[in-house]
């Protein structure tokens, strides 16, 4: 599950890497995909970002995201953080398939350019005779071509850091929906909720104090939290419970709802139940 303020996707997971992204459901009932964008904003590194009411407007008129509550109650609100929650499903037996070993390897590798911004190049076979040529500043070189992007690299300004508005962007393509049609939970693995913070910085890399800001805040973060420990602790039982007629009840009337075409209904209220 994919949270946002813009609404939730419910995608499978699967072998290896894989995308997330926005969905939205249109009236015929057919399932959008979108990407997920990240733009710069006025709020500063660290904290929750607390929008004025003309603010708010001006983001839901371009379709972007603003700044509810979301993750844990010390977060506050925010328009910075995507939340994923991953239930583990049972997984079913495949029969044996025989395995072929061999094919061209072709390494990536990314370089920092003076812009900030990183230039992926493919490198083929016949560069075997790579140099590893290592700075002062940890940035490294691979082959004589490049020795002049990375004399460029060295050259590291501060840019301009702040919490970056995460919303859904351009469509990416429509969706059949889950090839899983009978998923069952797998009883022995745990439910694992992950919150990610996201900044932006512009124009060269972030600045020693936006780093420490970011750092601060999740260690205030972990600070606020009620208690400490495992999830398999007695302690977090509460969240271990079977779901009842009426949390089903309230996740379908979610999914009737979402994604929101409007703002967000109690977007600055912690749910207490």
């Amino acid at each position: 599950l994919l949270c946002t303020s813009q609404g939730m996707a419910v995608q499978q997971d699967g072998r290896g890497t894989k995308k997330l992204f926005h969905h939205a459901v249109d009236d015929s009932g057919v399932i959008h995909r979108y990407w997920l964008e990240a733009e710069e904003s006025r709020h500063h590194v660290g904290g929750e970002q607390r929008e004025t009411a003309e603010e708010r407007a001006v983001a839901l008129a371009r379709g972007k995201a603003t700044s509810s509550v979301i993750g844990t109650r010390a977060m506050g609100q925010r328009f910075n953080v995507l939340m994923t929650i991953q239930v583990p499903l049972q997984q079913s037996r495949r029969p044996p398939q025989r395995k072929c070993w061999g094919g061209l390897m072709q390494p990536l590798i990314g370089l920092t350019s003076g812009s900030g911004q990183v230039a992926m190049e493919a490198c083929s076979a016949s560069d075997l005779d790579w140099e590893l040529l290592e700075d002062e500043e940890d940035t490294f070189c691979v082959s004589e071509r490049d020795r002049d992007c990375c004399r460029q690299s060295r050259r590291k300004v501060p840019g301009h850091s702040s919490a970056a508005r995460v919303s859904r962007g351009s469509e990416h393509d429509t969706w059949s929906g889950l090839t899983a049609k009978s998923a069952k939970r797998n009883p022995s693995e745990h439910v694992t909720i992950t919150v990610v913070i996201y900044n932006a910085v512009k124009g060269g890399v972030p600045s020693a104090g936006d780093v420490m800001a970011a750092i601060d805040d999740l260690e205030s973060l972990y600070r606020a939290c009620a208690e400490t420990g495992k999830l398999a602790d007695s302690t977090f039982d509460f969240m271990k419970e079977p779901l009842k007629v009426d949390d089903m009840m309230d996740i379908s009337a979610k999914l009737a709802f979402q994604p929101p075409s409007v703002a967000v209904v109690g977007f600055d209220t912690f749910p207490t139940a």
